[in-house]
């Protein structure tokens, strides 16, 4: 017997719900056709000398972190989409409850809402982010024998993480906390990027967003 209570299901703000995930994965899709099309990753001159020391680093973490602070392109792709990410969690924050700083239930909701959508956008996205990051040659120093050219596919799709944490990251702390700089070890947020993002650890995402997110919001204009 079907038990489904449609009205219930409006009440609670399903219909919405729905609508507010396919408007997210529309920016995605954007973010993603933009960034498969760039042409030039030029390293930019305006690195701090941290920054520098980030782009020879052997951890393809910091790797990562220093190839994406120096590429004004990439910089400028995340902002924008960071910008309309966090428009769209601020309308799931306001329309469905979710993430009210004095209510634990909402934060538990915001929580369990983060984990599940990052695991969603991770599963969809990450595979075509790889490629891109493939087909561009972006960190290539990372994923890519430099002799035989073969490709390190954990690497590879390391990389790829990083990018998408940075743009899920990023956008959940400024809708659901004002900023990144509550996003320590063991935050609600960084378990639920942690649970929902892959291999990367709760350590190393505040590591990646404490670096990459400061410039990157200033970018968006956040």
């Amino acid at each position: 017997m079907n038990t489904f209570d449609f009205k219930k299901y409006i009440a609670e703000g399903g219909i919405e719900e729905k609508l507010l995930l396919a408007e997210l994965n529309g920016h995605f899709d954007s973010f993603i056709q933009e960034f498969s099309q760039v042409e030039s990753l030029n390293e930019s001159d305006s690195l701090t000398e941290e920054e520098k020391q980030q782009l020879n680093e052997v951890e393809p973490i910091s790797l990562t972190i220093g190839l994406i602070l120096s590429a004004p392109k990439i910089m400028e792709l995340l902002g924008k989409l960071i910008k309309g990410a966090v428009s769209i969690f601020k309308k799931v924050k306001t329309k469905l409850g979710l993430g009210d700083d004095k209510d634990v239930s909402g934060e538990n909701k915001a929580t369990a809402w983060l984990e599940n959508n990052a695991h969603k956008l991770h599963d969809k996205y990450i595979n075509i982010i790889k490629k891109t990051v493939k087909l561009l040659d972006f960190g290539s120093k990372i994923w890519k024998d430099p002799e035989t050219k073969k490709v390190d596919e954990e690497k590879l799709k390391l990389v790829a993480e990083v990018l998408l944490l940075v743009a899920i990251g990023v956008a959940a702390g400024y809708s659901f906390t004002g900023g990144i700089s509550a996003l320590k070890a063991g935050h609600p947020i960084v378990a639920a990027l942690e649970g929902g993002l892959g291999a990367i650890k709760g350590s190393e995402i505040v590591d990646i967003l404490t670096k990459v997110g400061p410039k990157v919001a200033q970018t968006a204009g956040l």
